[in-house]
């Protein structure tokens, strides 16, 4: 080990030997050693229970005690030994065997009032071949049948929405776009400020930045919603990258051509652009007075969808 390396060993407490491997518990003192530690003197402390070893016969401790086990070893054993007297000589062999047919009438009738022998030792295991008596209470035989109210169709949930923006990017408004919303439709009619009240349009063009304007008219939630849904999908589109630089958000002027223009019917999830789309004169104005909320919520987002999406 180098100079600044250290080995842990534990506190040699009991008599004897360093190398006794005592086991380490939270109550273990233990001793740090410093400096250069030669291999034949580094102290490995680990955990030599008797669990782990094994006997003779191959079994291991915590089993040796089983008494099923022990008596089917011991009758192993058994039959291994030869029986007593096998290795006699031939002549005392000769004399057993007219011995055993002098004697043999009287044997046979011995065995027969003789108690059957003990049976062979086992280790007893659940069997799992019967059949248990109440079975058909415990398993019915009940059919299934397919209910004619299950969903049978695969479309999205924008598909079951009929103006709704295709690809994932239907917008749903929460409870602060709603709040938001409410405030801005009050100033809609009058206030020179913006969706807050407080006239921010000359501290805006101080800073080089575009004034936020207040809506003429009243915006509504589907309306809001797909703009939102609108800057969300252009913005996917042309600035895939924005979450690696979120301060770089895009202006205004950039989705100005967009929302002059009429929208494509792919963008919607029936491959047609809604009748209660507003005109590109009136979409192009609502999405002056709702871009600087997209874009504080933008921001809070670090540049990703504003509702977060699955993988």
């Amino acid at each position: 080990m180098g100079r600044g390396d250290f080995a842990v060993t534990a506190a040699a407490s009991t008599k004897g030997t360093p190398r006794v491997r005592n086991k380490i518990t939270h109550k273990t003192r233990l001793r740090i050693i410093h400096g250069d530690i030669q291999d034949s003197d580094r102290i490995f402390v680990e955990d030599d229970s008797a669990d782990g070893k094994s006997l003779a016969t191959g079994v291991d401790a915590e089993d040796a005690n089983e008494f099923h086990l022990l008596a089917v070893l011991a009758a192993s054993q058994q039959q291994s030994q030869p029986p007593p007297g096998a290795s006699s000589s031939s002549a005392s062999g000769s004399t057993f065997c007219t011995q055993q047919t002098a004697s043999s009438s009287s044997s046979r009738k011995a065995a027969l009032l003789a108690p059957p022998p003990p049976a062979a030792p086992h280790i007893p295991t659940p069997d799992a071949g019967g059949k248990v008596d109440n079975y058909s209470e415990l398993y019915p035989d009940v059919s299934f049948h397919s209910s004619i109210m299950l969903v049978k169709a695969s479309d999205t949930v924008e598909d079951h929405l009929g103006d709704a923006l295709g690809g994932g990017f239907a917008y749903f408004l929460d409870e602060r776009d709603s709040d938001w919303l409410e405030k801005s439709n009050k100033s809609a009619t009058g206030g020179a400020g913006d969706a807050s009240g407080t006239p921010r349009a000359r501290s805006a063009k101080a800073r080089g930045k575009e004034p936020e304007t207040a809506n003429s008219t009243a915006i509504s939630e589907d309306d809001f919603e797909l703009v939102m849904g609108l800057f969300e999908r252009v913005t996917e589109e042309k600035f895939p990258y924005l979450h690696l630089t979120p301060t770089e958000l895009p202006p205004l002027s950039d989705y100005e051509t967009f929302f002059t223009s009429p929208l494509p019917c792919h963008y919607f999830s029936s491959y047609v652009v809604p009748p209660s789309v507003p005109t590109p004169a009136v979409l192009y104005r609502h999405a002056r007075t709702i871009y600087p909320w997209w874009r504080e919520r933008k921001l809070e987002r670090g540049g990703r969808r504003i509702i977060p999406q699955l993988n």
